[in-house]
């Protein structure tokens, strides 16, 4: 799957996003990572999650999210 097909089938509503920064990456393990953020919405507000992201031979493999709150 490329990228263009990632975002229509994982993340449709990315257009809604103004700003995204990491403010953590920590690996797990061999093949997880934890991705902590903050985005910013087009219609106001700012957000934090937090994401696994299972990564094999080089291709992410799997994406939870887990929502947080308005920051």
């Amino acid at each position: 799957m490329g990228k263009a097909a990632f975002f229509e089938r994982c993340f449709p509503t990315a257009g809604r996003v103004k700003e995204q920064r990491m403010l953590h990456v920590t690996p797990a393990d061999g093949e997880l990572v934890f991705a902590y953020y903050e985005y910013e919405l087009t219609a106001g507000g700012r957000f934090r999650n937090v994401e696994t992201i299972t990564v094999r031979d080089g291709l992410i493999k799997e994406v939870r999210v887990f929502f947080g709150a308005a920051v």
